[in-house]
């Protein structure tokens, strides 16, 4: 009986270890996306700024 209670207490603090590796992973990965939505924003705006200056030099 102890050593089944032992497996299942290994088992569970190797899940709770996955699980916060995991979550650290998709913070990690928001993180990333946003600051990449981020700059992909600026340089939307970049070229459109680009884009509507080339237009009245024109």
């Amino acid at each position: 009986m102890a050593w089944g209670y032992e497996r299942l207490t290994r088992d569970y603090e190797r899940l709770t270890r996955q699980y916060d590796r995991l979550t650290r992973d998709y913070e990690r990965l928001t993180h990333g996306y946003e600051r990449m939505r981020r700059r992909n924003e600026r340089i939307a705006r970049r070229c459109d700024q680009s884009s509507r200056h080339y237009e009245r030099v024109t």
